[in-house]
């Protein structure tokens, strides 16, 4: 039952914070590109890379605390289906660069963030 009640309090923090980030580059950057959905996910990689890198280095916050933070907060945080959504209306709408840029950007810069909280793991 703690397991459940920490994956669905995480997951609770985690969509909030999400919808705050989304309302924010909505209105510093308008709605022309996701800018909140790539700001997340790039966000949670990096959150999840650290997380990954303190357990490599023995800093293992045991069960519950990952349940809560990986699995429930960072799982509904970061997004792919809205990612994958809003590349498909790009594509749709025939603005191939932007989603070329969309796709490139959350991949690349993705896997880079999870390298970079990785590393800073290690170095704390």
């Amino acid at each position: 039952m703690n397991q459940l009640l920490a994956v669905g309090a995480g997951g609770f923090l985690g969509a909030l914070s999400r919808h705050g980030v989304t309302r924010l580059f909505l209105r510093l950057a308008g709605p022309n590109f996701p800018y909140g959905t790539l700001a997340a996910n790039l966000l949670g990689c990096l959150m999840i890379g650290f997380m990954a890198g303190r357990i490599e280095i023995g800093r293992d916050p045991g069960d519950l605390p990952k349940l809560f933070f990986m699995t429930g907060f960072l799982g509904s945080f970061t997004t792919f289906s809205t990612f994958s959504l809003e590349t498909y209306r790009m594509l749709e709408q025939s603005a191939w660069w932007m989603a070329l840029a969309n796709l490139s950007v959350h991949l690349v810069v993705g896997i880079a963030a999870v390298v970079c909280g990785f590393n800073a793991a290690r170095l704390s």
